[in-house]
């Protein structure tokens, strides 16, 4: 999911899916303009505990006068929020993953398991420093250093940002994946392992990333180096089949897109996301600088730029 901007969803009403961190950000240029919307909002980071279902009311106060309806990556988050009176329903941001760029490829395994994940410490790299082979994607590159202090200087580390699609070849040399946060939000990045058809090496965690797992395509460890080296090694034991694990993301991310293509119908008599692929619904995104124009268009004091065209062309 594009976090900093909006997805076009309907324009008759205006209906847009955002990030929870964009949300006050798009409000305001919605008000700026004139405008009455309606925004899907997806939390980026659990917001299941107190301190998350706060912020959402917080959030969804701010945002006002535009109605506000929460979309939730696991089911706690939904009863919390719906317990402080918020619009709540269950619907997994992994969705917009883009299943046409991440897809099982024939790549020679070089590594024992990769990770992709920014530099910080609720990521818990440092469970993976007993992993020989070891291969971390990060956007974080300005912090390599911090390789060293996790026990991982072993580890091949991107210096330069990658593409996604070099993010995908990536995953598709390894054994398997990994997922060792002990909290975050839905983890944009398991969904892109399995739809590369790669099991996944995971901890116990809260935060959605659970939804995508299934007996065939993960290995639960405990929180320490070793319990994570021995999953990892039992990869090699088991037969996994990349194409069975990927199916069964389809399948969830299909059913997912249909729970957002049914709470739009509830606003909008626009069908717009049957069949709609990742890539497909990346095409419908607008930019943070581009929002006063968007906004400004659909309430028709302006013609629309080149970004906003092409968003709107793309419904």
């Amino acid at each position: 999911m594009l976090m900093s901007g909006v997805y076009v969803v309907s324009t008759e009403p205006p209906v847009f899916c955002v990030a929870n961190n964009y949300l006050e950000v798009a409000a305001a240029n919605a008000s700026e303009a004139g405008m009455k919307a309606h925004f899907l909002v997806f939390p980026m980071w659990y917001a299941g505990d107190a301190r998350g279902a706060i912020s959402a009311f917080k959030a969804t106060w701010k945002s006002r006068p535009h109605k506000v309806y929460w979309l939730c990556n696991a089911p706690a988050e939904e009863r919390a929020l719906r317990l402080l009176g918020l619009n709540a329903s269950f619907c997994h941001h992994n969705l917009f993953c883009d299943e046409t760029l991440f897809r099982p490829r024939a790549e020679k395994q070089v590594y024992d398991a990769l990770y992709t994940a920014g530099l910080h410490n609720y990521k818990r790299v440092w469970l993976a420093s007993k992993v020989p082979r070891l291969r971390i994607i990060t956007a974080s590159v300005q912090a390599l250093d911090r390789l060293d202090d996790w026990g991982c200087s072993h580890a091949e580390a991107n210096p330069e940002y990658l593409s996604k699609d070099d993010v995908a070849r990536e995953i598709c040399r390894s054994a398997c994946c990994l997922a060792l946060s002990k909290k975050e939000g839905g983890m944009f990045a398991t969904t892109e392992y399995l739809l590369c058809g790669k099991p996944i090496v995971s901890t116990k965690s809260t935060g959605g990333r659970d939804f995508w797992f299934d007996p065939d395509n993960h290995v639960i460890a405990e929180a320490d180096s070793s319990s994570v080296l021995n999953a990892v090694s039992s990869i090699s034991k088991r037969t996994w089949q990349a194409e069975k694990i990927r199916e069964h993301t389809l399948t969830k991310l299909r059913q997912q897109r249909e729970i957002l293509q049914d709470k739009i119908s509830q606003i909008s008599r626009r069908s717009l996301l049957s069949d709609a692929t990742g890539n497909e619904l990346s095409k419908r995104f607008v930019f943070g600088p581009h929002l006063p124009n968007l906004f400004s268009f659909l309430v028709g004091k302006t013609s629309p730029c080149a970004e906003v065209k092409a968003a709107i062309g793309a419904l």
